[in-house]
């Protein structure tokens, strides 16, 4: 199987408490303000072909030119994070790349011979996570580069900009 990553715009990290891995990121990267929704759970979930419930929390940050995304799993419901970090467990787990034409590039790993671990939708984007961890060592996520989704991407670069170290964790 061969791999095609487009521009990596995030690296994720799985955590136990989203609380105590931003307090961590701000203390040891400099990374910072995150910009944080807490408990989301009221996406459209498919996972590995089957619905499933989801609630999450999702911490953003600027680091560089990429940013760092964090998400804790509050429920027991499979899913890609679970597929790789139980409960009490966390690390390292996908790079996400936005595409212009998602349709074109979910099937592009389907005929590649990957799996979509998880389809969902944020504020009507659709986003899929294809099991890229064999080849890779990670997941990859994939996101549609709707306007919503790159004015995220702004806002979180944004924050960073002359951030003075006050505010540190905002909510959104």
């Amino acid at each position: 199987m061969t791999v095609t990553v487009g521009e990596i715009v995030q690296i994720n990290f799985v955590v136990d408490d989203i609380d105590v891995a931003m307090k961590s990121w701000l203390a040891t990267k400099q990374t910072g303000p995150f910009l944080v929704l807490r408990h989301v759970d009221d996406l459209p979930v498919t996972y590995r072909g089957r619905k499933t419930d989801l609630d999450i929390s999702i911490a953003f940050a600027q680091l560089g030119s990429i940013h760092v995304e964090l998400i804790q799993q509050h429920n027991d419901g499979p899913s890609v994070y679970r597929d790789v970090f139980g409960p009490s467990q966390g690390g390292f787990h996908h790079i996400c790349t936005p595409v212009e034409d998602f349709e074109a590039a979910r099937q592009g790993y389907l005929d590649d011979g990957f799996e979509i671990g998880m389809d969902l939708e944020f504020g009507g984007t659709p986003v899929a996570y294809v099991d890229t961890f064999a080849s890779l060592g990670c997941m990859t996520e994939i996101v549609r580069a709707d306007p919503d989704v790159i004015g995220l991407y702004e806002q979180i670069a944004a924050a960073a900009v002359g951030w003075d170290g006050r505010n540190p964790i905002r909510d959104l």
